[in-house]
């Protein structure tokens, strides 16, 4: 009975290990750039000007509430219409980027949030700049 469910790994490890590169550079590339993109939103949502501050709000609001299958499709087939084309590993990172820089900048602007005055001001008493406090 064991030998009928037997999976003939060898004949696999090619694609299996084709699929796994291709899963960790999606990751990687993806991950760098929603870090980058949702810092820059985060620190725009913080902004003291109302325009920066509704603009991410827009973009946070409505990558958060678009379901990524909708961002993937829009930016392949999407941009391609509009006479943009992107191969597939570029539309899938710049999908994914856009959609997890949204809820990254969340929580990135909460953590920022989140310092204390107190903390602030005893930074500022160390001599610390505004980039050593947040470190």
């Amino acid at each position: 009975m064991s030998g009928l469910f037997q999976v003939p790994w060898s004949d696999y490890r090619s694609d299996l290990l084709d699929a796994l590169w291709r899963t960790v550079s999606y990751t990687l590339v993806s991950f760098a750039g929603a870090v980058l993109l949702g810092m820059g939103v985060a620190l725009l949502r913080l902004n003291r000007a109302w325009p920066a501050r509704a603009l991410a709000a827009v973009y946070t609001e409505v990558f958060k509430n678009v379901p990524l299958l909708a961002i993937i499709f829009l930016t392949y087939f999407g941009l391609a219409s509009a006479g943009i084309r992107l191969d597939v590993f570029t539309a899938g990172c710049l999908s994914l980027i856009v959609f997890y820089a949204a809820y990254l900048s969340e929580i990135f602007r909460a953590a920022i949030s989140g310092v204390h005055a107190g903390q602030t001001e005893a930074g500022e008493a160390l001599g610390l700049g505004k980039a050593g406090i947040f470190a």
